[in-house]
């Protein structure tokens, strides 16, 4: 039997015992289906165990696309203090801003 033939719920046990987030996201580069699986998994991981640093990572670096998928796994910011928080709402605003900028004119509202 193959890994990719197991259950999801099977990939996401052997996910959850991988503690380096280095080891979660060789698996979640495998295929699409493992990507798709476990990548929030991965997310979820970085907030739990390294401070949410995948998001701050990909502010800095300008990583909008990789912001915008932090955010929509639903991200509940764990922070040390509110301008975190404020920080991540003007991310957002920034993302939409570079995705308005690279919409054709005649797209725009």
């Amino acid at each position: 039997m193959t890994l990719l033939a197991l259950a999801n719920e099977l990939l996401l046990l052997i996910a959850e015992t991988l503690e380096s987030e280095k080891d979660i996201n060789a698996v979640v580069q495998t295929n699409h289906r493992l990507y798709a699986l476990l990548n929030p998994y991965l997310y979820q991981h970085n907030r739990r165990h390294s401070g949410s640093s995948a998001l701050r990572w990909a502010a800095t670096a300008g990583q909008v696309s990789t912001v915008r998928r932090i955010l929509e796994q639903k991200y509940e910011i764990e922070s040390r203090s509110a301008k975190v928080q404020l920080d991540c709402e003007h991310l957002m605003i920034v993302a939409n801003l570079v995705d308005s900028i690279n919409q054709p004119i005649e797209n725009l509202n």
